[in-house]
């Protein structure tokens, strides 16, 4: 290894060393907690040391929520287990909070930082995930509006109204799940894994015109 890939493996190693302090802090304490003088005395390094690889505290907080969101591909990843769009739409929601119960820290480190940046007037648009998040939510409406178009929902079930409650009820679900405690959720991690099943049941009932509770 020549010397300068030698000072960049080095330079690399330093900056994920930052990293992962910062996150460890961010939560355990929460994104406000987090300075530059607290994060350099905790690493026993200078700030002249700290400043060399990030420019302030929001370059952290972006570049913590970018390595988090990194995974989102495989998270917002679209099924392709049935053919049927009403089960390809349950499905799409059940593997994204089986797979974000796999990356339980990511998750709950993207919602401290949203909860932090929201507070800051950040645009929703500029949130951690967001694009990842609206060609998800692009993917389940054109699956809602074919099983519409198909027949398949239960009477009165108006898609743009269905999606914008299914939606709300998973994200407040996972946002529940990424604000336990480490000990608390890893009690009640069958539990949840039950609740996901349950919650998908629940989102059947209501769409399916097949599904016995909607022809009451």
């Amino acid at each position: 290894m020549d010397q300068t890939a030698y000072f960049e493996q080095m330079r690399q190693r330093r900056r994920t060393e930052i990293l992962s302090c910062a996150r460890d802090i961010i939560l355990r304490d929460g994104p406000v907690s987090l300075t530059m003088q607290k994060l350099a005395r905790t690493l026993d390094i200078s700030n002249v040391t700290l400043y060399k690889y990030f420019k302030n505290i929001n370059d952290i907080f972006y570049t913590l929520a970018q390595n988090a969101v990194t995974p989102c591909g495989q998270w917002f990843r679209p099924s392709q287990d049935s053919e049927e769009p009403l089960k390809r739409f349950l499905q799409n929601y059940q593997f994204l909070c089986e797979e974000l119960l796999e990356h339980r820290e990511d998750l709950s480190l993207l919602v401290i930082l949203y909860m932090y940046n929201r507070q800051q007037h950040l645009p929703p648009e500029e949130q951690p995930a967001a694009a990842e998040i609206k060609t998800f939510e692009q993917t389940q409406r054109r699956l809602l509006d074919a099983a519409d178009s198909s027949g398949l929902l239960a009477p009165g079930v108006v898609p743009e109204d269905a999606l914008s409650f299914v939606q709300t009820v998973v994200f407040s679900f996972l946002e529940h799940i990424a604000l336990l405690d480490r000990e608390e959720y890893d009690s009640r991690r069958e539990q949840i894994s039950r609740q996901i099943l349950q919650l998908i049941r629940m989102f059947e009932t209501y769409l399916s015109k097949n599904d016995a509770f909607s022809r009451l």
